[in-house]
């Protein structure tokens, strides 16, 4: 709630009260004049003026105009200047330092330039920020923002936190409705099929030469050709290379100066496993990168607590408290584990999928970050085939694969309540929004309305008119 006069309903009336923060920014309410009456609107809009003067008197500034400038003081002296102690815990304070330099200064602020009012943060984290980030990234920028305004309060430039006046907008119905659809769209998936062949074509740990034609800028792309290559020292400037460049372009009839032309990379250490233990587990691929060896039950199931920040890139809590979860082992998951277990010495600690230095990700993390993965990902779609129509873009994101596992788990007979909890959802209701179409129950679902239609007219059979 902004300073001045507003109308609240106090003991069951609505009266007019003065809401603003005092000189030391706590919170201050008068709801009645000095003979202990309730305000009239005249009375409390004089009082309020005066109010007004008393703060800036102080050198505290009511109106509170402010920019993305006065924000970075605010916030420097909420996380702290290197040696000096922040009074946030560590963790909390390495992740809004690097929300901040992310999302507050590189794109927020190049979003808007003004002043900082509640319209102005309205429009920013529910109309132009949802284009370029995700919803979780959102509320944490809320949060940070809130504590940023409330030192600002507390260090009179401003009189009253704008993210109290910030509401997420109501959804309409049809809103609720297409994010639904757009729920089950993303919830589709390749075939057992499909899958097998991804398996098969990621334990071929070769380079690929690929040939294709457009693609720039975000033009048309087509893949033309895809060949293994020969040796290693053999790259796209080699005369083997510049062949099957002229081969595909007297074959296509193109000019060979309007062919692309690269060489994948070779499919890291283990890759093939992290694939698999999504597919079979259901995992998301944040908790799949941070599996731990402790974690693993041997026979039993995998405690998933913990999983790589798709933001920050570093181990730390997994994305809600319902992700918290124990996921059933199967035979063929704990016999691909166990090979790596014995591969690996039989470490009692450590990652499961610890990333091996391929030369190719400058990122030195020893885990698994996002960018390194989706980069190998893409190799791998490209040098298969496995595109979007036109682009370069993967057919299949890796996060398919989990809607994969529960499709095989809906499939076997599984009910909504195990899905629910070995997937990691928040409720039952929102598995039944996403994967409730996958339950086959229609022809049931008709016996048992003939059923009930045959308490009034029996047992009989309508003939066609």
């Amino acid at each position: 709630m902004g300073p001045g006069v507003v109308e609240r309903k106090i003991h069951g009336e609505m009266q007019w009260v003065i809401a603003y923060r005092d000189a030391e920014g706590k919170r201050k309410q008068i709801s009645v004049d000095e003979n202990k009456k309730p305000w009239t609107k005249k009375g409390a809009l004089a009082r309020w003026f005066e109010i007004q003067k008393e703060l800036e008197a102080h050198g505290h500034n009511s109106r509170g105009p402010y920019t993305w400038t006065n924000l970075y003081e605010s916030y420097m002296s909420v996380f702290g200047k290197p040696g000096k102690e922040s009074r946030l815990a560590p963790r909390t304070k390495t992740q809004r330092e690097q929300l901040h330099k992310s999302f507050l200064v590189e794109r927020i602020g190049t979003l808007h330039s003004g002043q900082l009012t509640p319209r102005v943060l309205t429009e920013l984290l529910y109309e132009k920020l949802p284009k370029v980030t995700t919803d979780s990234v959102i509320k944490r920028i809320r949060s940070t923002l809130t504590v940023v305004f409330d030192e600002a309060v507390r260090t009179h430039k401003i009189a009253a936190n704008p993210m109290d006046r910030v509401k997420a907008p109501r959804r309409t119905v049809r809103q609720k409705i297409d994010e639904g659809e757009d729920a089950r769209r993303r919830a589709e998936c390749p075939t057992s099929t499909e899958v097998k062949q991804i398996f098969q074509d990621l334990s071929d740990c070769r380079r690929f030469l690929w040939v294709g034609r457009g693609g720039g800028r975000g033009g048309h792309f087509e893949l033309l050709h895809v060949q293994p290559r020969v040796t290693d020292g053999w790259g796209i400037a080699s005369p083997w290379a510049r062949q099957i460049v002229a081969t595909v372009a007297s074959e296509r009839g193109i000019y060979s100066g309007e062919l692309r032309v690269g060489v994948t990379t070779r499919i890291p250490q283990h890759f093939l496993e992290l694939i698999q233990t999504q597919a079979l587990a259901g995992l998301r691929g944040g908790e799949a990168r941070a599996l731990p060896w402790e974690n693993i039950v041997w026979g039993s199931h995998l405690k998933i607590r913990q999983a790589i920040d798709p933001e920050l890139h570093e181990v730390g809590r997994v994305k809600t408290p319902a992700a918290v979860r124990d996921v059933p082992l199967g035979p063929w998951l704990e016999r691909i584990l166990k090979r790596l277990h014995i591969e690996a010495g039989e470490p009692k600690t450590g990652l499961v999928f610890a990333k091996v230095p391929d030369g190719r990700c400058p990122d030195a993390r020893p885990h698994w970050t996002y960018p390194c993965f989706l980069f190998h990902w893409r190799q791998f779609c490209l040098r298969t085939g496995r595109l979007k129509p036109g682009t370069m873009s993967p057919l299949w994101v890796a996060h398919r694969l989990r809607h994969y596992a529960v499709t095989c788990w809906i499939a076997d007979g599984a009910s909504r309540k195990q899905v629910s909890k070995w997937i990691g959802h928040t409720s039952v209701a929102f598995t039944e929004d996403v994967y409730g179409h996958l339950w086959v129950e229609d022809e049931l679902d008709r016996e048992l309305i003939g059923r009930s239609e045959a308490r009034l007219f029996g047992d009989c059979v309508l003939a066609a008119e």
